[in-house]
Protein backbone atom coordinates (compact mmCIF):
# COMPACT_ATOMS: atom_id res chain seq x y z
CA UNK A 1 0.00 0.00 0.00
CA UNK A 2 0.75 3.96 -0.35
CA UNK A 3 0.64 6.56 2.43
CA UNK A 4 0.30 10.06 1.58
CA UNK A 5 0.37 13.48 2.72
CA UNK A 6 -0.20 15.40 -0.19
CA UNK A 7 1.23 13.32 -2.20
CA UNK A 8 1.46 9.46 -2.53
CA UNK A 9 4.65 7.85 -0.78
CA UNK A 10 6.69 4.77 -1.77
CA UNK A 11 4.93 1.22 -1.27
CA UNK A 12 5.06 -0.11 1.92
CA UNK A 13 4.35 -3.43 3.64
CA UNK A 14 1.02 -3.60 5.67
CA UNK A 15 0.07 -7.15 5.95
CA UNK A 16 -0.07 -10.77 4.86
CA UNK A 17 -2.13 -13.34 4.03
CA UNK A 18 -1.84 -16.59 5.92
CA UNK A 19 -3.03 -20.36 4.72
CA UNK A 20 -3.70 -23.23 7.49
CA UNK A 21 -1.55 -25.94 6.82
CA UNK A 22 -4.10 -28.38 8.55
CA UNK A 23 -7.37 -26.74 7.11
CA UNK A 24 -6.07 -25.34 3.20
CA UNK A 25 -9.33 -23.60 2.26
CA UNK A 26 -8.75 -21.72 6.09
CA UNK A 27 -7.26 -18.15 5.23
CA UNK A 28 -6.23 -15.30 7.73
CA UNK A 29 -5.91 -11.87 6.21
CA UNK A 30 -3.97 -9.52 9.19
CA UNK A 31 -3.05 -5.68 8.35
CA UNK A 32 -0.86 -4.37 10.76
CA UNK A 33 -1.89 -0.55 12.47
CA UNK A 34 -0.22 3.22 12.78
CA UNK A 35 3.56 2.89 12.49
CA UNK A 36 5.07 6.03 11.73
CA UNK A 37 3.84 10.01 11.40
CA UNK A 38 2.84 9.88 8.31
CA UNK A 39 0.35 6.70 9.07
CA UNK A 40 -0.34 9.41 11.79
CA UNK A 41 -1.14 12.08 9.15
CA UNK A 42 -3.45 9.59 7.35
CA UNK A 43 -5.46 8.82 10.64
CA UNK A 44 -6.36 12.89 10.88
CA UNK A 45 -7.06 13.28 7.31
CA UNK A 46 -9.86 10.49 8.20
CA UNK A 47 -12.25 13.17 9.16
CA UNK A 48 -13.96 14.09 5.64
CA UNK A 49 -16.38 11.80 4.65
CA UNK A 50 -16.44 10.10 1.34
CA UNK A 51 -19.16 7.80 -0.38
CA UNK A 52 -18.86 3.80 -0.48
CA UNK A 53 -21.68 2.84 -2.95
CA UNK A 54 -23.94 0.50 -1.28
CA UNK A 55 -22.88 1.51 1.95
CA UNK A 56 -23.08 5.17 2.93
CA UNK A 57 -19.81 6.97 4.11
CA UNK A 58 -16.59 5.99 5.28
CA UNK A 59 -13.68 8.39 6.10
CA UNK A 60 -11.68 9.75 3.12
CA UNK A 61 -8.35 8.94 4.58
CA UNK A 62 -9.02 4.96 4.95
CA UNK A 63 -10.98 4.69 1.83
CA UNK A 64 -7.47 6.36 0.08
CA UNK A 65 -5.43 3.96 1.55
CA UNK A 66 -7.46 1.16 1.09
CA UNK A 67 -7.60 1.40 -2.57
CA UNK A 68 -3.42 1.80 -2.69
CA UNK A 69 -3.86 -1.70 -1.65
CA UNK A 70 -1.91 -4.31 -3.62
CA UNK A 71 -1.34 -7.90 -3.07
CA UNK A 72 2.48 -9.64 -4.03
CA UNK A 73 1.76 -13.27 -4.06
CA UNK A 74 5.19 -15.12 -4.06
CA UNK A 75 5.33 -18.33 -6.99
CA UNK A 76 6.89 -21.32 -4.55
CA UNK A 77 10.47 -22.58 -6.74
CA UNK A 78 10.14 -24.67 -9.25
CA UNK A 79 13.68 -26.40 -8.00
CA UNK A 80 14.94 -26.50 -4.16
CA UNK A 81 16.69 -23.45 -2.61
CA UNK A 82 16.08 -21.16 -5.30
CA UNK A 83 14.12 -18.13 -4.46
CA UNK A 84 10.29 -17.33 -4.65
CA UNK A 85 9.49 -14.92 -7.15
CA UNK A 86 7.04 -12.59 -6.71
CA UNK A 87 3.86 -11.56 -8.74
CA UNK A 88 1.82 -8.55 -8.24
CA UNK A 89 -1.66 -9.04 -8.42
CA UNK A 90 -3.16 -5.53 -9.44
CA UNK A 91 -4.56 -6.48 -12.38
CA UNK A 92 -6.84 -8.72 -11.18
CA UNK A 93 -8.61 -5.14 -9.80
CA UNK A 94 -9.89 -4.36 -6.90
CA UNK A 95 -8.19 -5.08 -3.13
CA UNK A 96 -10.71 -7.84 -2.31
CA UNK A 97 -10.45 -9.51 -5.73
CA UNK A 98 -6.73 -9.67 -5.59
CA UNK A 99 -7.09 -11.69 -2.45
CA UNK A 100 -9.28 -14.00 -4.35
CA UNK A 101 -7.23 -14.46 -7.11
CA UNK A 102 -4.18 -15.00 -4.09
CA UNK A 103 -6.11 -17.51 -2.00
CA UNK A 104 -7.27 -19.62 -5.22
CA UNK A 105 -3.24 -19.71 -6.29
CA UNK A 106 -2.55 -21.23 -3.16
CA UNK A 107 -5.27 -23.99 -3.62
CA UNK A 108 -4.09 -24.57 -6.93
CA UNK A 109 -7.40 -23.81 -8.69
CA UNK A 110 -8.34 -22.60 -12.02
CA UNK A 111 -11.66 -21.48 -11.45
CA UNK A 112 -12.52 -17.82 -11.53
CA UNK A 113 -14.64 -18.39 -8.34
CA UNK A 114 -13.07 -20.31 -5.31
CA UNK A 115 -15.15 -23.22 -3.94
CA UNK A 116 -18.11 -22.47 -1.47
CA UNK A 117 -15.95 -23.45 1.90
CA UNK A 118 -13.15 -21.24 1.35
CA UNK A 119 -12.94 -18.91 3.94
CA UNK A 120 -10.85 -15.73 5.10
CA UNK A 121 -11.03 -14.47 8.54
CA UNK A 122 -9.66 -10.59 8.91
CA UNK A 123 -7.97 -8.85 11.83
CA UNK A 124 -6.36 -5.60 12.50
CA UNK A 125 -4.92 -3.45 14.72
CA UNK A 126 -5.41 0.89 14.71
CA UNK A 127 -5.17 2.26 10.91
CA UNK A 128 -4.88 -1.82 10.17
CA UNK A 129 -8.96 -1.81 11.65
CA UNK A 130 -9.97 0.38 9.40
CA UNK A 131 -8.58 -0.94 6.26
CA UNK A 132 -9.82 -4.56 7.41
CA UNK A 133 -13.24 -3.52 7.80
CA UNK A 134 -13.06 -1.28 4.82
CA UNK A 135 -11.78 -4.90 3.22
CA UNK A 136 -14.58 -7.08 4.90
CA UNK A 137 -17.96 -4.76 3.51
CA UNK A 138 -15.92 -4.74 0.13
CA UNK A 139 -15.82 -8.38 -0.19
CA UNK A 140 -19.28 -9.23 1.25
CA UNK A 141 -20.57 -6.71 -2.06
CA UNK A 142 -18.05 -9.13 -4.52
CA UNK A 143 -18.79 -12.59 -2.79
CA UNK A 144 -15.40 -13.19 -3.23
CA UNK A 145 -14.98 -15.57 -0.07
CA UNK A 146 -16.93 -16.28 2.85
CA UNK A 147 -15.84 -14.11 5.73
CA UNK A 148 -16.73 -15.82 8.89
CA UNK A 149 -15.24 -13.84 11.48
CA UNK A 150 -13.69 -10.04 11.73
CA UNK A 151 -11.99 -9.16 14.71
CA UNK A 152 -10.07 -5.84 15.15
CA UNK A 153 -7.82 -3.99 18.16
CA UNK A 154 -7.81 -0.29 18.37
CA UNK A 155 -10.17 0.64 15.48
CA UNK A 156 -11.09 3.89 14.88
CA UNK A 157 -15.05 4.61 13.41
CA UNK A 158 -14.96 3.62 10.06
CA UNK A 159 -17.75 5.09 8.67
CA UNK A 160 -21.04 6.75 9.30
CA UNK A 161 -24.10 5.79 10.69
CA UNK A 162 -25.52 4.30 7.09
CA UNK A 163 -22.31 2.30 6.72
CA UNK A 164 -22.58 0.99 10.46
CA UNK A 165 -26.19 -0.09 9.88
CA UNK A 166 -24.99 -1.99 6.50
CA UNK A 167 -21.93 -3.40 7.99
CA UNK A 168 -24.34 -4.74 11.01
CA UNK A 169 -26.32 -7.02 8.46
CA UNK A 170 -23.86 -8.52 7.11
CA UNK A 171 -24.31 -12.02 9.43
CA UNK A 172 -20.61 -12.21 10.40
CA UNK A 173 -18.66 -12.57 14.15
CA UNK A 174 -17.73 -9.29 14.59
CA UNK A 175 -15.61 -8.13 17.78
CA UNK A 176 -13.94 -4.80 18.22
CA UNK A 177 -11.49 -5.20 20.81
CA UNK A 178 -10.83 -1.92 22.63
CA UNK A 179 -8.72 -0.06 25.65
CA UNK A 180 -11.20 2.42 27.28
CA UNK A 181 -7.74 4.94 27.74
CA UNK A 182 -6.61 4.43 24.22
CA UNK A 183 -7.56 7.47 22.26
CA UNK A 184 -7.52 6.26 18.66
CA UNK A 185 -11.37 4.46 19.24
CA UNK A 186 -13.01 8.02 19.56
CA UNK A 187 -11.64 8.83 16.19
CA UNK A 188 -12.87 10.81 13.84
CA UNK A 189 -14.75 12.71 16.15
CA UNK A 190 -18.03 14.18 14.17
CA UNK A 191 -20.18 12.17 11.75
CA UNK A 192 -18.82 8.63 12.32
CA UNK A 193 -19.98 5.40 14.32
CA UNK A 194 -18.32 2.30 15.25
CA UNK A 195 -19.68 -1.36 14.08
CA UNK A 196 -20.64 -3.75 16.01
CA UNK A 197 -19.43 -5.74 18.73
CA UNK A 198 -17.26 -3.87 21.05
CA UNK A 199 -14.98 -5.49 23.80
CA UNK A 200 -14.09 -3.62 26.05
CA UNK A 201 -10.95 -3.51 28.53
CA UNK A 202 -9.71 -1.55 30.81
CA UNK A 203 -5.43 -1.10 31.04
CA UNK A 204 -5.72 1.23 34.37
CA UNK A 205 -2.79 0.86 36.08
CA UNK A 206 -0.99 -1.97 34.79
CA UNK A 207 0.19 -0.36 31.65
CA UNK A 208 2.65 2.57 31.77
CA UNK A 209 0.45 5.89 31.13
CA UNK A 210 1.55 6.72 27.97
CA UNK A 211 -0.99 7.40 24.27
CA UNK A 212 1.48 5.13 22.78
CA UNK A 213 1.65 2.29 25.57
CA UNK A 214 -2.44 2.87 25.94
CA UNK A 215 -2.67 2.12 21.88
CA UNK A 216 0.21 -0.26 21.46
CA UNK A 217 -0.97 -3.96 20.01
CA UNK A 218 1.04 -5.43 22.52
CA UNK A 219 -0.96 -4.00 25.45
CA UNK A 220 -4.19 -5.11 23.55
CA UNK A 221 -2.91 -8.49 23.69
CA UNK A 222 -1.88 -8.49 27.11
CA UNK A 223 -5.37 -7.33 28.38
CA UNK A 224 -6.98 -10.30 26.20
CA UNK A 225 -4.36 -13.04 27.61
CA UNK A 226 -2.16 -11.55 30.52
CA UNK A 227 0.47 -14.18 29.87
CA UNK A 228 1.44 -12.11 26.41
CA UNK A 229 4.23 -9.62 27.70
CA UNK A 230 3.95 -6.00 27.63
CA UNK A 231 6.37 -3.64 25.60
CA UNK A 232 9.57 -3.05 27.61
CA UNK A 233 8.81 0.73 28.06
CA UNK A 234 4.90 0.21 28.56
CA UNK A 235 5.70 -1.65 31.97
CA UNK A 236 4.62 -0.08 34.70
CA UNK A 237 7.23 0.63 37.24
CA UNK A 238 7.22 -2.17 39.98
CA UNK A 239 8.16 0.56 43.04
CA UNK A 240 4.82 2.49 42.26
CA UNK A 241 2.67 -1.41 41.88
CA UNK A 242 4.19 -2.68 44.83
CA UNK A 243 4.02 0.69 47.17
CA UNK A 244 0.42 0.60 46.16
CA UNK A 245 0.05 -2.88 47.15
CA UNK A 246 1.17 -2.21 50.81
CA UNK A 247 -0.86 0.52 51.33
CA UNK A 248 -4.40 -1.59 50.40
CA UNK A 249 -2.48 -5.05 51.96
CA UNK A 250 -1.93 -2.72 55.32
CA UNK A 251 -5.84 -1.64 55.50
CA UNK A 252 -7.13 -5.01 55.13
CA UNK A 253 -7.47 -5.35 51.05
CA UNK A 254 -9.15 -7.22 49.95
CA UNK A 255 -11.08 -8.13 52.80
CA UNK A 256 -12.32 -4.65 54.55
CA UNK A 257 -12.52 -1.43 53.35
CA UNK A 258 -15.07 -2.62 49.86
CA UNK A 259 -17.70 -0.58 51.14
CA UNK A 260 -16.59 2.78 53.35
CA UNK A 261 -13.13 2.91 50.94
CA UNK A 262 -11.92 5.03 48.35
CA UNK A 263 -9.05 6.19 45.98
CA UNK A 264 -8.45 9.22 44.75
CA UNK A 265 -5.72 10.33 42.33
CA UNK A 266 -4.36 13.74 41.21
CA UNK A 267 -2.53 13.89 37.90
CA UNK A 268 0.01 16.61 37.41
CA UNK A 269 -2.27 18.83 40.27
CA UNK A 270 -5.33 18.20 38.77
CA UNK A 271 -7.96 15.85 40.31
CA UNK A 272 -8.78 12.96 39.07
CA UNK A 273 -11.12 9.80 40.18
CA UNK A 274 -10.82 6.36 40.23
CA UNK A 275 -13.47 3.74 38.42
CA UNK A 276 -15.53 3.28 41.27
CA UNK A 277 -15.16 1.45 44.84
CA UNK A 278 -11.94 -0.38 45.63
CA UNK A 279 -13.60 -4.08 45.54
CA UNK A 280 -16.64 -3.51 43.73
CA UNK A 281 -16.59 -2.84 39.93
CA UNK A 282 -12.65 -1.72 39.55
CA UNK A 283 -9.62 -2.32 41.04
CA UNK A 284 -8.22 0.80 39.18
CA UNK A 285 -6.62 4.15 40.84
CA UNK A 286 -5.91 7.71 39.96
CA UNK A 287 -2.03 7.33 39.14
CA UNK A 288 0.43 9.29 37.29
CA UNK A 289 4.35 9.63 36.63
CA UNK A 290 4.28 12.46 38.90
CA UNK A 291 2.38 11.73 42.35
CA UNK A 292 -0.10 10.54 43.50
CA UNK A 293 -2.91 11.31 46.60
CA UNK A 294 -5.25 9.07 48.10
CA UNK A 295 -7.72 8.88 51.07
CA UNK A 296 -9.03 6.24 52.94
CA UNK A 297 -12.23 6.62 55.03
CA UNK A 298 -13.12 4.13 57.72
CA UNK A 299 -16.02 5.36 59.26
CA UNK A 300 -16.15 9.40 59.76
CA UNK A 301 -12.34 9.30 59.75
CA UNK A 302 -9.67 10.10 56.94
CA UNK A 303 -6.26 9.34 56.49
CA UNK A 304 -4.78 11.43 53.60
CA UNK A 305 -1.36 10.02 51.85
CA UNK A 306 1.05 11.23 49.26
CA UNK A 307 3.70 9.56 47.01
CA UNK A 308 6.04 11.24 44.29
CA UNK A 309 7.41 9.36 41.80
Amino acid sequence: MRDFIITETNWTFYGLLAQCIAKPHEHILAIRGTENLTEWWDDITSAVAVPLPGFGDVAYGFQRIYETLRVIHYLPPKTAGAPYTPRSLESAGSFAAQIAVAVRATLGEEAATPKPATSIEVTGHSLGAALATLYVAENSRSTKLATPLICTFASPRVGDPAFKAEFDKLGITSWRIVNELDVVPKLPFLGFRHVENEEAYNSGPSVDWTLACWHSLNTYLHLIDPSQPLSPECQWRQSLALLLWQILSGTGFPNQFFDDSWVVGFWRGRPWLARGWIGKTSLDVGSSRFWIDWVIRRGDKCVRSTYRG
